[in-house]
C-alpha cells in the first residue's frame, strides 16, 4: 500500500539531490553532499564557519572529524532529510546558537526513526525544547499526519507563595559572595599599578585577573557578561564632565539582542578598579593582538604589525622593522621565546633527501642548531624528528606525537610550516577568523579585542581540546573565554577543568559560587533601590523594553513599603488632603513610578506604558493590580460608597429584567458583577477600619487584599470571600434558560415585515 508521507519524503529528497550547496563544505573542506556526517556553513558576509554535526544524537560531543564513522550515521533517507532541514532553517534566518539547538532537536527525533516518522512517539516530540521547528518543517512538506504540534513542558517551578522568595534567592547573589569577589580582586591585582603594569618582582594569575575583571565590569554596569564583555574593543576607561561637575566614566560598548552599540556608564565607585583591570589587559594582550594582525596579513612589515607596541631595542634593528618577518621571528620579538632559544634545522637538504630516498635515517650529523631569531624562510625542518628534537614544542609550545605530523612532508621550510600553521588555525581552531564571536552573535576583530588571549595562559592543564589548541600562538575565541570565566565563578567541576573555582582557590571553600547572569540581576536591583528611574536602568542595561527590566528587579515587600512610606508623608493636619502628592513632588522625593488618582495612587509606569485598564464601575481604578488605596482617604471612601449604591441599583435593574431568564450573557454578568460589587464593599470596610495611611491593594487573580502598615512595614494578607447570605447568587447560577412571552404582538414590526413578504414567525 502506497504511503503518501513516504512518497512526499522521497520526492523532496530527490529534488535536493540534484542541487549543489556552495554555502556548505564537508570534512576537510571537501564539497558538501547529503551523505556527509558533518557540514560546515560559511557565512558569505563575514566568512564565519559554523560546524553542524549531522549524526545520531547520543549525548556525546564529537569535536574531531576524524572520529566520525558510518556507525554514527542516521538511518536513510532521514540523514538527507536533516540536511534539507538545515538548509531551510538557514534560509529563514537564525543565530548560530539557536540553529545548533534546532539541529540537535531534529537529530534527537531522527535518531529513533527506523522506518518512518511515525516511529516517533508523542513523548518523543514533546521531550525536546525546539522540536516544534522540525515538526513545522515536516508539516510544511506534508511528511506527517495529525494536527497537534509538540508541547514542550519543563516547568517544575514551585507555585506556592514561597516561590517568589525562592526565585529571588536563586537570581540574586548573596552579599558575602559580592564581598568575597571584592577581596579576591584586591589580592589578584595587588602587584599591578594604576597604569596596568606589573611591579618589579610582582606576579599575577591571568585566569584570576580575567575572572575578577569580568565580575567587576558586571557589577559596574548591568550588562550581559557572556555576550558583551568578551568582545569589548581595545580601549581604556574614558570620562566626561561638564564645567566643574563630577566626571562620568564610560566604555565604548557593543550592544546585543538588537540593542545598538553605545557608551556604557561605569559606576564611579568601581571606576578605579575597572580602570586598573582594563589598563592591565590593554597592555598584557597587545602581543597577542600583534599575532592576530599577522594572521590577517602575513605580508606586512614588522613596524606595521607592532604599531605602537614597544619592544626591546636589542632584539630588533631598524632593518628588521622594515622587513617582513616570519611568524617565529615575530614571536621571538614579542617575547614568546628565550633570547638564546634554538631549534634543529637541516644542514644540507639535498644530502638529507638522498638518505631518505634510500630508506635511511637521519642522524645528528645532518642537523645543526640555529637561533630562532636567525631563522630564514628557506631553512628546512625534518618533520619525523619533531617529536624527539622538540622543534614543534619549542616553536608552538605544545607537545606533538609522531602521528600528528604525518600529514606533513618529511622536509618542510620555515615558510611552509608557517603557512601550514596559519591555515590550520583558521580552518580548525578559529573558523570565523578574523571575526571573534562571543556567546551571542556579537563579534569583534581578534586584533581589536581587549581580551585577546590564548587558552594556555588561562588553563593549560585543561582536559581534551582540539589538536594544538593549547599553543601560545592559538588565540582563543571570546566564546571560550566566556565559558572559562563562567566555570571559574560557578561550582567547581574538576572533570571538565583542571582549575577549581576562584572562590575555592582563594580560600573561601566550595560553598561560595555565583552564576555570571546573577550579577546582572544584582546590578539592576541595586540600581532600582538607589532610586534610578526604570527608563534609565533599562537603557543602561542595553534593553529596548522597560517591562523586561522589571524581571531583573527583586525588591522585597519590606523594601517597597519603605519606599512608599517615604513618598506618602501623611500629615496630622486634618485640613490637609491625604492624597495631595503631586507628580512634581514624586519626582523630587523619589523616582518611583507613582501617580495620584481619584481613589489613591497608581504605581504603573504611565509615562512608558499608558493605562489600558477598564472595568464596569464608576471608579475606574478599582480592582486594578497597579492601584493602591489609602486607609482613611475620606474622599475616596465617599466616591466608593456612591459607586457601591449605584452598582447595587444596576444589579437590581438587571435582576428584574424579564430577559435575564433567557440571556446567558446577562446571567454571567449578574454573577460576576455581584461578586465584584461585594469586593468593593469589602474595600470600603478595610479603608475605614485600618490605621490611616495604610496601603491597600487587591489581587484579582488570587482574590486577596494586601494591607501594608507604613508605621511597622508589615504586610497583612486578607482573603476575600462572598458573604454567607448568597442564596440569591446560587439561585441566579442555577437558572435554566426557558421560553417566555416577551410581550404583546408588535404590530409595527409585522407591518414592516409584510412589505417584504415576511412575517415575525
Amino acid at each position: 500500500m502506497l504511503n503518501l508521507y513516504l512518497s512526499n519524503l522521497h520526492s523532496l529528497i530527490s529534488e535536493y539531490e540534484l542541487k549543489k550547496f556552495p554555502q556548505f563544505v564537508g570534512t576537510y573542506g571537501s564539497e558538501a553532499t547529503l551523505d556527509d556526517l558533518v557540514w560546515y556553513h560559511i557565512d558569505s558576509k563575514t566568512g564565519r564557519k559554523i560546524r553542524l554535526l549531522c549524526t545520531i544524537f547520543n549525548g556525546q560531543k564529537i569535536r574531531n572529524d576524524s572520529k566520525l564513522s558510518s556507525e554514527l550515521a542516521l538511518a536513510k533517507p532521514y540523514d538527507h532529510l536533516l540536511k534539507i532541514f538545515i538548509i531551510e532553517s538557514l534560509a529563514i534566518g537564525s543565530s548560530a546558537a539557536h540553529l545548533q539547538s534546532k539541529i540537535i532537536s531534529a537529530r534527537t527525533i531522527l535518531s529513533v526513526v527506523k522506518n518512518s516518522l511515525d516511529d516517533v512517539t508523542i513523548e518523543g516530540w514533546n521531550s525536546s525544547k525546539d522540536s516544534g521547528f522540525f515538526w513545522q518543517f515536516c508539516k510544511r512538506h506534508n511528511l506527517l499526519g495529525g494536527h497537534e504540534s509538540p508541547i514542550y513542558c519543563n516547568d517544575d517551578r514551585d507555585r506556592t507563595g514561597d516561590e517568589i522568595n525562592e526565585r529571588r534567592r536563586n537570581l540574586l547573589p548573596s552579599q558575602p559572595v559580592i564581598e568575597a569577589l571584592g577581596q579576591i580582586f584586591i589580592n589578584t591585582f595587588r602587584d599591578v599599578d594604576d597604569e596596568g603594569k606589573v611591579i618589579p618582582d610582582g606576579s599575577i594569575d591571568i585566569s584570576d585577573a580575567l575572572t575578577c575583571t569580568f565580575a567587576a565590569l558586571s557589577l559596574a554596569s548591568p550588562n550581559r557578561t557572556g555576550a558583551e564583555i568578551p568582545v569589548i574593543h581595545k580601549q581604556k576607561l574614558k570620562s566626561y564632565s561638564e564645567t566643574y561637575e563630577k566626571p562620568v566614566y564610560y566604555l565604548e560598548w557593543k550592544g546585543s539582542k538588537g540593542y545598538k552599540n553605545y557608551k556604557n556608564h561605569i559606576l564611579e565607585a568601581l571606576s578605579s578598579n575597572v580602570s586598573q583591570a582594563i589598563n592591565f589587559f590593554y597592555s598584557y594582550c597587545e602581543p597577542y593582538r600583534v599575532i592576530a594582525r599577522f594572521y590577517e596579513n602575513p605580508n606586512q612589515k614588522c613596524k606595521d604589525l607592532l604599531c605602537n607596541f614597544s619592544v626591546n631595542k636589542e632584539l630588533l634593528s631598524n632593518d628588521d622593522l622594515n622587513n617582513i618577518p616570519s611568524l617565529f621571528f615575530l614571536a621571538f620579538v614579542l617575547g614568546f621565546y628565550n633570547h638564546n632559544a634554538t631549534v634543529l634545522v637541516i644542514k644540507n637538504i639535498n644530502r638529507s633527501k638522498l638518505v631518505r630516498e634510500k630508506g635511511g635515517k637521519l642522524n645528528s650529523t645532518h642537523f645543526s642548531d640555529k637561533l630562532i631569531r636567525e631563522l630564514n624562510a628557506e631553512d628546512f625542518f625534518y618533520t619525523p624528528g619533531f617529536h624527539k628534537s622538540k622543534v614543534w614544542s619549542i616553536l608552538f609550545g605544545v607537545i606533538v606525537s609522531p602521528d600528528t605530523v604525518k600529514e606533513l612532508e618529511d622536509f618542510i621550510t620555515v615558510k611552509e610550516l608557517q603557512d601550514y600553521w596559519i591555515g590550520y588555525y583558521k580552518s580548525q581552531l578559529s573558523t570565523s577568523f578574523p571575526y571573534a564571536y562571543s556567546a551571542g552573535e556579537n563579534y569583534e576583530f581578534y586584533s581589536e579585542l581587549l581580551f585577546c588571549l590564548p587558552r594556555c595562559v588561562l588553563n593549560r592543564s585543561s582536559l581534551g581540546g582540539v589538536k594544538y589548541s593549547k599553543s601560545f600562538l592559538a588565540l582563543d575565541s571570546p566564546r571560550n573565554i566566556s565559558y572559562h570565566v563562567s566555570s571559574r565563578l560557578n561550582k567547581s567541576n574538576v572533570k571538565r577543568s583542571a582549575r577549581f573555582s576562584i572562590f575555592q582557590e582563594n580560600g573561601y571553600g566550595e560553598v561560595m559560587y555565583i552564576r555570571p547572569h546573577q550579577l546582572r540581576h544584582f546590578a539592576n536591583t541595586l540600581a532600582d533601590l538607589s532610586n534610578i528611574p526604570v527608563e534609565i536602568n533599562t537603557a543602561w542595561s542595553g534593553r529596548k523594553d522597560v517591562s523586561q527590566t522589571f524581571e531583573y528587579i527583586h525588591t522585597t515587600k519590606h523594601e517597597e513599603s519603605e519606599r512608599l512610606s517615604s513618598v506618602l508623608d501623611f500629615s496630622n493636619d486634618k485640613d490637609s488632603d491625604i492624597r495631595i502628592i503631586t507628580s512634581k513632588d514624586l519626582d523630587e522625593i523619589t523616582n518611583l513610578p507613582a501617580s495620584v488618582t481619584s481613589t489613591g495612587v497608581c504605581i504603573q509606569e504611565l509615562n512608558v506604558s499608558p493605562c489600558e485598564y477598564l472595568n464596569d464601575f464608576v471608579s475606574q481604578c478599582f480592582m486594578c493590580s497597579s492601584s493602591c488605596h489609602i486607609a482613611g482617604d475620606q474622599k475616596a471612601i465617599d466616591l466608593f460608597e456612591k459607586d457601591f449604591v449605584y452598582q447595587k441599583a444596576r444589579l437590581d435593574q438587571v435582576r428584574n429584567d424579564s430577559r435575564v431568564k433567557v440571556s446567558k450573557a446577562m446571567q454571567d454578568w449578574l454573577v460576576l458583577h455581584h461578586r465584584n460589587t461585594e469586593v468593593l464593599q469589602s474595600l470600603i470596610l478595610l479603608m475605614k477600619e485600618y490605621p490611616v495611611g495604610s496601603i491597600i491593594r487587591f489581587s484579582q487573580s488570587i482574590s486577596e487584599f494586601k494591607v501594608t502598615d507604613l508605621s511597622t512595614k508589615k504586610v497583612e494578607t486578607i482573603r476575600f470571600s462572598l458573604p454567607g447570605s448568597n442564596s440569591e447568587m446560587e439561585s441566579l447560577q442555577s437558572i435554566e434558560t426557558s421560553h417566555v412571552d416577551l410581550g404583546i404582538e408588535n404590530s409595527d414590526l409585522n407591518n414592516l415585515l409584510s412589505n417584504f413578504g415576511l412575517s415575525e414567525e
